[in-house]
């Protein structure tokens, strides 16, 4: 290290060129200068309490964030939408049912869940919400077996009866329409 700095001195211009500097001298003074700046850093920046070097900091902030941190990601998972039902074994089990044949492909598919997200919370407690993907292998033997198309969305009485099958698009307020006169509500 010494040696560098000689080297990067002497092509400063601080030494001439024909006089070699004494490597020892000026290894002991970049030593000195090295322990010189590491005790003012000290000074100005401590790395230990040194007012009462023996005392812990309080666990309290630390519990406190880490409390923030996880209250944060519980509200944040809270927040993420629900997703529907698929299984279709709930059909004819004592509660309505509204099945939708879903493809992903389809747009109406998309908007027609949309609408049943719309209304959930206002029929959860009377109504089963099941989503059948067309794409898995159950979601495609359901379809068959009732002789569905893609974006069917499909009314199941409480004993598992079709009640009515719509191929039209949905909104929110024609859903519920459709809800309360179909049955009853």
């Amino acid at each position: 290290m010494a040696f560098i700095f000689c080297n990067i001195a002497q092509n400063a211009g601080t030494f001439p060129p024909d006089i070699k500097p004494d490597l020892k001298y000026y290894a002991d003074k970049f030593a000195k200068l090295a322990i010189k700046m590491t005790i003012e850093r000290e000074k100005i920046m401590p790395t230990k309490n040194s007012k009462n070097p023996d005392t812990t900091r309080s666990i309290w902030p630390k519990l406190i964030t880490i409390s923030l941190i996880l209250l944060t990601a519980i509200v944040a998972v809270s927040l993420l939408p629900r997703g529907f039902s698929d299984d279709i074994s709930l059909i004819g089990k004592g509660t309505n049912a509204l099945v939708l044949i879903h493809d992903n492909n389809i747009l109406q598919s998309g908007e027609t869940m949309v609408a049943m997200n719309a209304v959930r919370d206002e029929y959860a407690e009377r109504l089963e919400f099941i989503v059948v993907d067309i794409k898995t292998p159950e979601g495609k033997a359901f379809s068959d077996r009732y002789s569905l198309q893609p974006a069917a969305l499909v009314f199941f009485s409480a004993n598992g009866e079709i009640r009515q099958t719509l191929y039209s698009p949905q909104t929110g307020e024609s859903l519920r329409q459709e809800l309360n006169r179909i049955f009853q509500y």
